[in-house]
């Protein structure tokens, strides 16, 4: 029983890493334009609309297979 908690446990570490990667790369992304505006703007970059669908279609999907706890 404990080998199957240790790999429950590693299973849900290398979610987390891959969430964290998935917004490290868009992040990065976003950065690499330039944000000197000569007026406000109020929409938000393409990169954060795509990185939000991604992490709601991650949320989405976990959900599935998480128990409520697990999904923190």
């Amino acid at each position: 029983m404990e080998s199957f908690n240790e790999l429950a446990e590693t299973a849900l570490r290398t979610l987390h890493l891959e969430v964290r990667s998935h917004i490290l790369f868009h992040v990065k992304r976003m950065l690499r334009g330039n944000y000197l505006l000569d007026q406000l703007f109020n929409d938000p970059d393409n990169e954060v609309l795509a990185l939000d669908a991604e992490l709601v279609n991650m949320e989405e999907e976990l959900s599935t297979y998480l128990q409520p706890s697990q999904q923190l």
